[in-house]
């Protein structure tokens, strides 16, 4: 199943030549609004997320577990405005699917891996804090330094998993 949508324009169809030129204007003028919103998404999400991981990593006080998913969410965030959106900037600019097939599957799949990751440390970021906050009395117990790595594994694994059948023909990325 595919969720891209063409529309396909040709100036030959107008009863106008002016009108199509115009009409190309608009679209050059959509293209250079997608363009810049596109830009400042890519530069303010990953420097948002290089802030994020580089002031939890560096500043002791706020070690903890719980920040541990934080950083993976960031991590994962940062995969998309860093390779994510540049990649569809090329397709903006040459205004078609400007890359190879095996490029698109490779972004499609990266988008899934990275969208489901951030979904599922959301998700254990909620129970984390939910643990902290009712259950208190075992929180430590039950949030221990390496459980809390193989969480954060586990939801990378589960992201892979579950985008994994596209690759293998059930199904189509990009």
């Amino acid at each position: 199943m595919s969720f891209n949508l063409t529309t396909e324009f040709s100036p030959t169809q107008l009863s106008n030549v002016t009108e199509g030129t115009k009409l190309n204007a608009e679209i050059g003028a959509v293209q250079v609004v997608e363009l810049i919103y596109l830009t400042i998404l890519c530069v303010l999400g990953s420097v948002g997320n290089l802030v994020v991981i580089f002031s939890i990593t560096l500043e002791n006080r706020v070690h903890s577990h719980g920040n541990i998913f934080v950083i993976n969410l960031a991590i994962a965030d940062l995969l998309v405005t860093g390779f994510v959106v540049p990649t569809v900037m090329i397709n903006v600019i040459q205004s078609a699917n400007a890359l190879p097939p095996i490029a698109c599957t490779i972004v499609g799949y990266t988008v899934t891996v990275t969208c489901t990751c951030s979904l599922s440390n959301l998700t254990v970021i909620a129970i984390n804090r939910f643990w902290a906050v009712v259950r208190s009395k075992t929180y430590t117990q039950n949030f221990t330094r390496k459980r809390v790595y193989l969480m954060m594994i586990a939801t990378w694994v589960w992201s892979n998993l579950l985008s994994m059948p596209s690759l293998i023909g059930w199904g189509r990325i990009g």
